[in-house]
């Protein structure tokens, strides 16, 4: 059973596994950081894709950039560790769906 294509163009959700996502100045989905905090072997980060709030963690930021509340940055991901679908709510443990 595999997954449906996706049309270009067409909403989906993007699922990314944890730790997948990083701040970079380039990669696939531009964002606004709006919270940075350095947390000794991580720096934490919210940012905004669109309207929706991503939360993501550097570790070991030691030697790499550290992005500021107000940057513009990009979320950064190998494609191999995301996954898209068609469903646009979020799932919910009595959706007959969830696994």
């Amino acid at each position: 059973m595999g997954a449906a294509p996706l049309e270009e163009g067409k909403a989906c959700t993007l699922v990314l596994r944890p730790g997948s996502a990083v701040l970079a100045d380039q990669g696939q989905l531009p964002c606004k950081v709006i919270m940075s905090c350095f947390m000794g072997s991580c720096q934490n980060y919210h940012v905004m894709v669109g309207n929706t709030m991503v939360k993501t963690s550097d570790f070991t930021p030691k030697n790499k950039k550290i992005y500021s509340v107000g940057d513009s940055a990009r979320v950064a991901f190998e494609k191999k560790m995301s996954t898209c679908c068609k469903k646009t709510r979020p799932w919910h443990k009595t959706d007959k769906n969830y696994r």
